[in-house]
């Protein structure tokens, strides 16, 4: 029964057409579906491990970092816009709606969270 929930999920994961990431408190990403890596114009194993803020307009970083802040300290689902910055350097607007998750095994810590781009 669990394996076929994980095997459920991991499809929807992969396949659902917008960007997904799970990020650490500080905006590191974890793990991004490829839809997300598409919406970054690069391969998702470049992304992981890297900071989100890389992927952000200059002006957005700080309020970024807000909002990673404020997803933890409101316990609720928080949507922010800002402006993308893609790896060929050419930046569109996005949503982010995020919410905390409890800890899983890579988040020692227990500090994560989810967050889809639209």
């Amino acid at each position: 029964m669990q394996k076929e929930f994980n095997r459920r999920y991991e499809d929807l994961f992969k396949f659902v057409p917008i960007g997904f990431f799970t990020f650490d408190q500080g905006g590191q990403i974890l793990e991004v579906n490829p839809a997300g890596a598409r919406l970054l114009g690069t391969r998702r194993s470049d992304l992981l491990k890297k900071k989100f803020a890389n992927y952000i307009v200059g002006d957005f970083q700080d309020e970024f970092q807000h909002h990673c802040k404020k997803v933890f300290e409101s316990g609720n689902r928080e949507i922010y816009d800002l402006r993308i910055l893609k790896k060929n350097r050419t930046s569109f607007w996005a949503q982010l709606e995020s919410i905390a998750i409890k800890a899983h095994d890579w988040d020692a810590n227990g500090h994560h969270f989810n967050t889809a781009i639209t």
